[in-house]
């Protein structure tokens, strides 16, 4: 019973070992991300080159303009958006992504600053606020509207694993 997950890789027809690919593909007036995560315009300059075996990317997708992506059930606005393709070894591109998002609970109003950034692999999400909270106080205002609640609210959340969350 494999999964595809554990299956062996397929074997290479020997041509895509032979034909060798150098691609080009430029969209400075913007291109248009929609799906379930993000919603944004990106301009792209990226260059494929290698193998049809074994492809490589290099080059640049930014935001030309502001878009939103979804977090914890949330609209962030993206103030700024870059994705470097520039390992020369394989695709792994560097992400630096900046978002916020406004939440009013009973004690004031908030901006939520999202900054992601790293590879794919190695990656790294970091949670700010304005004014500057702890970063529980932050969590808390994304999941329930409401800082620090009391710990009967929090006994509720007892299982939920951030890390994990996050991951998704």
């Amino acid at each position: 019973l494999l999964t595809t997950a554990n299956r062996p890789p397929p074997q290479q027809d020997k041509i895509l070992k032979q034909i060798y690919c150098n691609v080009g593909i430029s969209a400075p007036n913007g291109i248009k991300i929609a799906n379930n995560l993000a919603n944004a315009e990106v301009d792209l300059d990226l260059q494929l080159k290698g193998y049809l075996s074994r492809l490589n990317v290099s080059g640049t997708i930014a935001t030309s303009q502001m878009g939103t992506i979804q977090y914890l059930g949330k609209r962030f606005e993206i103030a700024q958006a870059v994705m470097e393709f520039d390992n020369p070894y394989k695709i792994d591109p560097v992400l630096d992504l900046v978002a916020s998002y406004f939440v009013s609970s009973s004690d004031g109003e908030y901006e939520i600053i999202m900054h992601l950034s790293g590879t794919i692999e190695d990656w790294r999400l970091e949670l700010t606020s304005n004014p500057p909270l702890p970063e529980y106080d932050i969590v808390s205002l994304l999941l329930i509207g409401e800082r620090r609640p009391s710990t009967q609210i929090l006994s509720n959340f007892a299982g939920v694993e951030i890390e994990n969350t996050a991951k998704d």
